[in-house]
C-alpha cells in the first residue's frame, strides 16, 4: 500500500482512500450499526448497474456481519473522474441551469 487519504468534499462518514500499486480503493467504515444497511444497499446498487452495463464501482468485500472488524465494511473500486459534488461545484451558473432543465 501506498498511502491512506481522506477523501476531499463530498463523501460523509468514515471513508478511506487506500493507495495502492493497481490502484486506488475505498474503505467504507459504518459508524452506526442502524446505517449498515447502506452498506449493503450500495453492494446491490452498483452490482445491478454494472449489470446494465453502466459504470460503477466493484465492490470488493462486504462485511455487514462484524465479523471482520467491530463495524461493517466495505471495500470497493476507485472509478477515476469527480464526484458529483465536485463536478457541480466546476460547472459554472449557466451549465448548472441547464443541466436542472434537462434532468426535470
Amino acid at each position: 500500500m501506498r498511502n491512506v487519504r481522506r477523501p476531499g468534499s463530498g463523501l460523509t462518514g468514515s471513508v478511506f482512500i487506500l493507495g495502492t500499486e493497481q490502484g486506488d480503493l475505498v474503505l467504507k467504515i459504518s459508524r452506526d450499526p442502524a446505517s449498515d444497511w447502506k452498506l449493503g444497499k450500495e453492494r446491490i446498487v452498483y452490482g445491478s448497474l454494472r449489470g446494465q452495463g453502466i459504470s460503477a464501482p466493484q465492490v470488493l468485500v462486504a462485511d455487514l456481519s462484524h465479523s471482520i472488524t467491530p463495524s461493517a465494511v466495505t471495500l470497493s473500486e476507485c472509478l477515476p473522474g469527480l464526484t458529483p459534488s465536485r463536478a457541480y461545484e466546476d460547472m459554472d451558473a449557466a451549465d448548472r441551469i441547464w443541466r436542472k432543465k434537462r434532468a426535470a
